[in-house]
């Protein structure tokens, strides 16, 4: 039997879980956990998702969490898409995602007649060139690309020179190194995480990614989560079906969808959320856990939020709905935030708008001016 679930109370819900209700992630890996991940397409976005979900955190912290603990891993994940992961979790999302991430490139490479055999040649290759540590990708492209088999030459005239690497990052075997020069560098994740989790089975990997995904983004479908991790639908449900004695089916205004069972009472016992507003940036994992987008966008506005080619706009989020969009342009020392809401834009609203916009220019080290487009 379904459980009918309203939607301020799941707003609520999603909301506490992202950390974007004024009760702020513990700490940085915590802030990281609750998205699942910050999505790094643009760095400095990942950093402000990071930001909003822990006002404490400075980019110097996120800094060496990355090149100094190894506390964070900057890889490709979820839809082939680089992310910030705790390192803690590297080895769960690499083992749960790998079968349907192999099987999307493969499929590709096949149509060039790139073999399994010529496949595990080029990762020997990237693994020994970086056996003395961190190499630009554009050296390592390179020196690999007369050396690897006519089918891979020909593919790499057609995709981009990232392509490359794209295996061996699926498996695990390497991941994004300190920056050279402004410059991308790939290191061995043997060398680079030595005290790495060893990897358990695919069936347990892939069923706390199923829990730590409902922990964070339920009320949700296997669709959504086929969407979310980029994990093929047909995998997807068979992943789904072989875990369903944790999930609890629920009734929402967007059809059924499913929520671990031991979440059920917070959601109904939950207090729904204030009207209270916060910048997101761009990218924010928060609008990305679904298919359904008008959950958190009325549909007139779609088109400024999920824009072409993959963009999402940093928005205004009250009370967990899209309610305008932002931007920030940034020269010398001062950056101009501007709102640009999609109706009413009130006292209050203003007043947090130039509180949130100060913050993030604290965090950039700037000046702070703001201004509101109506």
């Amino acid at each position: 039997m379904s459980i009918n679930l309203d939607q301020k109370r799941i707003r609520a819900f999603r909301l506490t879980r992202h950390g974007l209700r004024g009760d702020a992630a513990s700490t940085l890996l915590d802030a990281v956990r609750l998205m699942c991940g910050a999505q790094a397409q643009v760095q400095s976005a990942a950093e402000l998702q990071i930001r909003v979900r822990n006002p404490r955190i400075s980019r110097a912290m996120i800094g060496q969490a990355l090149w100094r603990d190894r506390s964070l891993v900057k890889t490709s994940a979820m839809r082939q898409t680089l992310h910030l992961l705790p390192a803690q979790d590297y080895q769960h999302y690499i083992c749960a995602l790998r079968k349907s991430r192999t099987d999307a490139l493969v499929k590709i490479m096949s149509k060039f007649g790139i073999t399994s055999g010529q496949l595990a040649r080029l990762n020997e290759l990237i693994i020994e060139l970086l056996k003395d540590g961190p190499k630009s990708a554009a050296a390592l492209f390179h020196t690999i690309l007369p050396q690897a088999s006519k089918p891979i030459q020909a593919y790499c005239e057609k995709a981009w020179s990232i392509q490359l690497f794209r295996l061996a990052m699926i498996d695990g075997l390497i991941c994004y190194g300190p920056d050279d020069d402004g410059k991308p560098t790939f290191v061995r994740t043997d060398q680079w995480l030595p005290r790495r989790q060893p990897q358990g089975s695919v069936r347990q990997a892939q069923r706390w990614l199923v829990q730590r995904y409902l922990h964070n983004y339920a009320p949700a479908t296997v669709a959504d989560f086929s969407r979310w991790s980029g994990i093929q639908v047909t995998e997807a449900r068979m992943i789904w079906a072989a875990n369903s004695d944790f999930l609890q089916e629920v009734q929402t205004g967007f059809g059924k969808a499913s929520m671990l069972k031991q979440d059920m009472a917070r959601i109904v016992e939950g207090q729904p959320v204030d009207g209270s507003l916060c910048l997101l940036p761009h990218f924010d994992p928060f609008l990305l856990g679904h298919c359904a987008k008008t959950q958190f966008v009325e549909q007139p506005f779609l088109d400024r939020v999920y824009r072409a080619g993959g963009w999402i706009a940093p928005v205004l989020l009250c009370a967990g709905e899209v309610v305008g969009t932002w931007s920030a342009k940034r020269a010398a020392r001062k950056a101009t935030f501007s709102a640009y809401p999609f109706g009413e834009f009130t006292a209050k609203m203003r007043k947090a708008f130039d509180e949130n916009a100060a913050a993030l220019a604290d965090f950039w080290g700037v000046d702070c001016i703001t201004t509101v487009n109506v």
